[in-house]
């Protein structure tokens, strides 16, 4: 399955939904009203927001958390196995955690464990969001970042400048990794 799109199971990222694949199995894509919630987190914290701004925001705009949208939107079986429903109010360190993840950039991670996961794009890996204009368009973001970052307070600016730097990580990483779709099996 890791040579593939297919999903292999569980709650999905938030920013995505699990659907049927033309092939067989289920695979992800981007949840409509959930992808929304994590654009808005984007665009208040290239503002200058902190994630308890960015929590407070989210919910005065009536988005649903990642356990209530999952509660609402994933089928009886899931909604079944609570006997409550979720809480509906957002924390910064749910934010944080939303706008560091890897499956928010759509990227496909491997590994059992945390300590073993890693960023899985080695060629023909499966990631259905990944092309090659990723790495040219996170360089342009990572550009953008860093303008906002001469105009923002220090530190502000220090987590802007960092934030840009994992962006050219991943672009490099990437890069390197790359291959020509004619090469792909």
């Amino acid at each position: 399955m890791r040579k593939t799109d297919r999903w292999a199971g569980g709650q999905p990222p938030y920013g995505y939904r699990i659907v049927d694949r033309p092939g067989g199995g289920r695979t992800l894509e981007p949840d409509p009203v959930a992808s929304e919630a994590v654009r808005y987190m984007g665009k208040l914290l290239l503002e200058g927001q902190s994630q308890w701004m960015i929590a407070m925001a989210l919910e005065v705009a009536g988005f649903d958390t990642p356990s209530m949208h999952a509660y609402k939107h994933q089928g009886e079986s899931y909604s079944s196995k609570r006997k409550t429903p979720p809480s509906n109010h957002w924390n910064p360190t749910s934010v944080g955690k939303i706008l560091r993840s890897p499956a928010t950039m759509g990227l496909k991670l491997t590994g059992r464990s945390v300590k073993a996961r890693k960023i899985d794009c080695w060629p023909g890996c499966g990631n259905a969001v990944r092309t090659d204009t990723h790495g040219q368009t996170l360089r342009d973001r990572a550009d953008e970042i860093d303008q906002l970052a001469t105009s923002s307070p220090e530190p502000i600016s220090r987590r802007l400048r960092t934030n840009a730097q994992r962006l050219r990580d991943i672009a490099d990483h990437h890069d390197a990794t790359s291959q020509p779709a004619e090469a792909l099996p």
